[in-house]
């Protein structure tokens, strides 16, 4: 579990929010895997991969799309991503695993997953354009 901070959380989208603390092979096989049980539905993975005390964070334009503002624990967070990643793609987001739903090649959202350890503890969802072009983002296939 992170560190406890005094300061308020970085909204989704931030550049100061926390970034992987797992070497990159375990990061991108817990998004690898993310992404798999989230296009088959399959939520008891998908909880797998989730810590407890997971929070997915959206925002602005995320929740203009229809996206809750936030969401908290592994099972609800499942729910939100059980087979609704058909159309989504792994990428490296500031060099580090993650999703993106890119019609056309171009990134309308990105999912920015936070990994301590073995556990995904925090994913920000990223739709806010100018947001979005901040993003060191490569689409891998």
């Amino acid at each position: 579990m992170p560190p406890s901070n005094s300061r308020a959380e970085p909204d989704a989208g931030s550049r100061d929010r926390p970034r992987s603390r797992t070497p990159t092979c375990r990061a991108n096989e817990e998004s690898s895997t993310l992404l798999a049980a989230s296009r088959s539905g399959d939520l008891d993975e998908l909880v797998a991969v989730l810590d407890p005390a997971i929070v997915l964070r959206a925002d602005p334009a995320a929740v203009q799309m229809g996206s809750r503002q936030q969401v908290h624990g592994a099972t609800a967070v499942a729910k939100v991503f059980s087979g609704r990643a058909l159309a989504a793609r792994p990428a490296l987001v500031d060099g580090i695993l993650g999703v993106t739903w890119a019609p056309g090649g171009r990134a309308k959202v990105v999912w920015d997953v936070t990994i301590i350890g073995d556990k995904i503890i925090r994913i920000d969802m990223v739709a806010d354009a100018d947001s979005l072009s901040e993003l060191d983002l490569v689409i891998l296939d």
